[in-house]
């Protein structure tokens, strides 16, 4: 349905507008290849550290959950 490939458009765009952003500054430097390969990399880069965080959280909690004795203590400040 074109509905959906224009949501889907509209999300790609949504999800990936702050790096696109950060890097079209840098782009003015590299050559065709190199710029058509930076922005390939874009949603590639985003993707895998979006599964990274995923995949990490619940082994971070299970961490947690098993070494309480490394948390810091609530209520407790911490700093100079």
């Amino acid at each position: 349905s074109p509905l959906f490939w224009l949501l889907l458009l509209a999300g790609g765009w949504a999800y990936t507008r702050g790096p696109y952003r950060r890097l079209l500054p840098a782009l003015g430097r590299l050559n065709l290849p190199q710029k058509l390969y930076a922005l390939g990399l874009v949603p590639v880069i985003r993707v895998t550290g979006d599964l990274a965080k995923m995949i990490g959280y619940p082994f971070g909690v299970v961490w947690r959950l098993r070494h309480p004795q490394l948390q810091p203590s609530a209520g407790k400040l911490t700093g100079p």
